[in-house]
């Protein structure tokens, strides 16, 4: 995964596709594909970026999770 180690300089241990998902709002359709990758080790900067937000799936979220990552998270069993 190039992002992986673009970001972090981490290249992944695994990763798994995940079926693709449609998650309906008011006015348009999202198809989420995801995409589970494990890293070796922690990134040393996860949180020093702006635009990333990371979640400790070992402890519940003080940020509300959006519906459709709530709903993968429950469905593959991390909540």
């Amino acid at each position: 995964m190039n992002k992986c180690i673009d970001d972090w300089g981490i290249d992944p241990a695994q990763t798994e596709t995940w079926d693709t998902f449609r998650h309906t709002f008011s006015h348009y359709h999202l198809d989420i594909q995801p995409l589970r990758v494990v890293l070796p080790n922690n990134p040393e900067s996860v949180m020093e970026a702006s635009d990333q937000l990371w979640y400790n799936i070992q402890q519940p979220p003080s940020i509300g999770l959006a519906a459709p990552i709530a709903s993968l998270l429950e469905k593959h069993k991390f909540l």
